[in-house]
């Protein structure tokens, strides 16, 4: 397979920029339009129900940012040095389709919970898939560095949960910018 970039790939690479500065462009945005929200008691979700004041600008975010990622996965697949690779390409499928699922069902409706909690485990289990993989492939340091950005994913959670702090905002925000930091990292990596 020729490692050669063409015109599709780079379209794709593309992806892993643009589909957290959509989502993290759409959040900033409605959090600025949105007066009653407060980091110690809201959850990002409450920014796209239904009465928010701009809940297109947040669902809309989303739903884009997810989109986006799907070609940077199909990138991410197609490089991939093993199959531990090809699995975190395909978490990020996943993490892409939930993210675009939390803002086509917005909170207070059935499948939003799912949708949302299975956006931040993806995050977690496609760090462990990436680092791992990179591993196995020589590349330690960096495999190392991402299992550990993973890890303190998944840490910030567990400390959210046991310090009786309100609203999700916090660990929502931290997880997103956890994500869009692989993503960018990974889409200025050579190949």
């Amino acid at each position: 397979m020729s490692r050669t970039p063409n015109r599709a790939d780079r379209l794709a690479r593309a992806g892993g920029v643009l589909a957290p500065a959509a989502s993290l462009a759409g959040i900033a945005l409605a959090i600025t339009f949105t007066p009653s929200f407060a980091w110690g008691s809201s959850a990002l979700s409450d920014l796209g129900r239904a009465g928010a004041p701009v809940p297109w600008l947040f669902n809309g975010g989303l739903i884009l940012g997810g989109l986006l990622a799907l070609p940077f996965a199909w990138w991410r697949w197609r490089r991939a040095a093993n199959f531990l690779g090809r699995l975190a390409a395909t978490g990020l499928a996943g993490t892409g389709l939930a993210l675009a699922g939390v803002g086509s069902v917005p909170a207070g409706r059935a499948l939003h919970l799912p949708l949302a909690a299975g956006f931040y485990l993806l995050i977690t289990y496609t760090l462990f898939l990436d680092g791992s993989g990179r591993a196995l492939a020589g590349s330690v340091a960096r495999g190392l560095a991402w299992l550990w950005v993973g890890i303190v994913h998944f840490s910030g959670w567990l400390l959210w949960a046991f310090s009786g702090v309100g609203g999700l905002a916090v660990p929502e925000t931290f997880g997103a910018l956890l994500l869009s930091a692989w993503l960018v990292t990974s889409a200025f990596e050579r190949g």
